[in-house]
């Protein structure tokens, strides 16, 4: 609380009895209505009583006008200073004198009162605003319209405006305001740059303009011709908002009386309203940022989950088109095995047949020698040697016939079944390369295995027989491209048993798989042959068959002889499903 103290404008004296005998004349212009009440001999309680009583008059007529304020009254009469007419205040100081008497010094304080209690709203009016929830909510129109309210009340203004400036910096455009003469704001108002450059330049600089300023100088100009400041009655401010070095706006306010609004308090109340309009856009910009990231997010959270669902659908689609592809793949195998176990079976049938024709001819000689009686025993012998060596024969090409049917038949099933089973792996790998020897003996391809007996496994044997036939066509057909006339065309299989685990190599002495495209072999419809039929699924198919259904992993490696190199791993018991 600003101390009290001012040069002293009237006094009382009073004798050594505590009588008044004398006031200044002074006295009698600041308290009339008291001064031709004081008479000469009245003791110095019963003036002091007079002022009390006056006093508390005015305090009740304060409280009904501005509201009660003990904290303030009480803070006066402490520094003995009481009001002494409706906003007039004065302290009353007693002062001993020599010869036993007293003087009471008049002090006329009602500037530093009057400041004092500024200060007081402008510090009430900070506090308001601080615990104010529409500068957290970051609503511009509600937070501006707060800060003229308050800004009104705490200045004691007729008017308080914000004005922020359009994106060129070209005009000044009013947001929001407050009057407390009930009149209206004007929306849309603006101030054009061309014609206030002055002001414009002022705020760019940092610095306000007042109506005091001096005429000479020509940051008023067009404030009161565009009607921004109504009348020269009135004392107007406009400071400017600044983020930074940068303005962006102005404050605009108008007191009703032209007094000053430039106390050291008024200035730095108004400063932190700037602020606060800073801190105000920097919020509504914040929320407006998180509010589109928000909307973003969600946006984007159902492009994905659409984008999801389309790929659920693309991959569904796939798999039942890989199903597709691995069954046709797993038909045209069947058919190029029908037509390799066909011609393999031609063979020993038809020695078989053509046996059997001689056989019956020479039974038709035999019959005509025993009805002419021309037949010898040497000639029975020699009809009963050779019945012995045709039977035979017969019996050797059906049985060779009956394995062929025997070996096919496993293979075809389990390829078009696709169940689990227990199997020996060498004696199924042998049965996959025999159905596959007509192929190879037309392409001049030999195939060894190497796998040691007695290897059981519980697998699906179809996709294993599928497996294997298309890496070993794969080197058939591409492995030796170019080198059709070599003499020793090989495909060697190699199979051990580690633990749980079958691991299986495949080679050939072929031309190898280029370094270029070595990454791209197992990818789908990717095929070096593609203008001689070739679909570019065979690989990928044993990749997925390998990973998919044997859980297995394949890979390509180097072979020491420049040919390609398949590795291939899987479980010994493939898991169910």
């Amino acid at each position: 609380m600003r101390n009290l103290k001012n040069s002293a404008l009237a006094y009382l004296l009073y004798d050594k009895n505590h009588q008044l005998t004398f006031y200044s004349p002074e006295f009698s212009e600041i308290l009339p209505a008291f001064a031709g009440l004081l008479k000469a001999g009245q003791r110095s309680e019963q003036v002091w009583a007079s002022l009390i009583g006056n006093a508390c008059q005015l305090t009740r007529l304060r409280a009904e006008l501005d509201g009660e304020n003990l904290e303030e009254q009480n803070e006066l009469a402490r520094e003995n200073c009481l009001e002494v007419t409706l906003g007039s205040f004065c302290t009353f100081d007693d002062v001993s004198l020599p010869d036993g008497g007293m003087m009471t010094l008049v002090r006329d304080v009602t500037g530093l009162v009057l400041q004092r209690r500024n200060i007081a709203r402008l510090q009430i009016a900070l506090e308001r605003l601080s615990v104010d929830k529409a500068f957290e909510d970051g609503d511009k129109a509600i937070a501006f319209r707060r800060i003229a309210e308050v800004s009104c009340w705490a200045l004691g203004v007729l008017r308080f405006e914000v004005w922020l400036l359009n994106v060129d910096g070209s005009a000044l455009h009013v947001q929001e305001g407050y009057r407390t003469d009930g009149k209206a704001i004007v929306e849309d108002s603006k101030i054009e740059k061309a014609s206030c450059a002055g002001l414009f330049e002022a705020l760019a600089a940092g610095r306000f303009v007042t109506s005091g300023d001096p005429p000479e100088g020509d940051s008023r100009e067009g404030l009161t011709e565009n009607g921004i400041w109504e009348n020269d009655k009135q004392a107007h401010l406009v400071f400017p908002i600044a983020r930074g070095t940068r303005t962006i706006g102005a404050l605009f306010v108008s007191s009703a009386q032209s007094i000053s609004m430039q106390t050291e308090e008024q200035i730095s109340f108004i400063r932190y309203m700037s602020d606060l309009v800073i801190r105000t856009l920097d919020t509504h910009d914040r929320n407006v940022a998180e509010e589109g990231l928000r909307s973003f997010n969600e946006l984007l959270d159902v492009r994905v989950q659409a984008r999801t669902k389309e790929l659920e659908n693309t991959l569904e689609t796939l798999k039942k088109t890989q199903s597709e592809l691995v069954r046709s793949a797993k038909l045209a195998s069947l058919g190029g095995l029908v037509a390799g176990v066909a011609h393999e079976i031609n063979t020993p049938l038809g020695v078989a047949l053509t046996t059997i024709t001689e056989l019956g001819a020479d039974f038709e000689r035999l019959d005509q020698q025993l009805k002419s009686g021309a037949i010898s025993k040497t000639g029975l012998e020699s009809f009963l040697a050779l019945g012995d060596e045709a039977s035979a024969v017969i019996q050797r090409n059906l049985e060779r016939a009956a394995t062929l049917i025997q070996s096919f038949r496993m293979v075809a099933v389990d390829q078009a079944v696709g169940d689990r089973r227990e199997l020996d792996l060498g004696t199924y790998l042998s049965e996959i390369i025999d159905n596959l020897k007509p192929t190879l003996r037309m392409k001049s391809v030999a195939v060894s295995l190497s796998c040691k007996p007695d290897v059981k496994i519980k697998t699906i044997p179809g996709d294993l027989a599928h497996i294997l036939t298309n890496l070993i066509m794969n080197s058939v057909i591409h492995g030796f491209k170019g080198r059709e006339t070599q003499a020793d065309k090989s495909v060697n299989i190699s199979v051990n048993q580690q633990r749980d685990f079958i691991y299986m190599t495949l080679v050939d002495n072929g031309v190898g798989i280029p370094n270029d495209i070595r990454d791209k072999v197992f990818d789908p419809f990717f095929t070096t042959a593609r203008g001689e039929g070739g679909s570019g699924l065979g690989l990928n198919i044993v990749y997925n068959t390998v990973y998919q259904k044997l859980k297995g992993s394949i890979e390509l490696s180097d072979s020491d002889g420049g040919g390609a190199c398949f590795n291939i791993r899987f479980p010994v018991n493939v898991p169910a499903g």
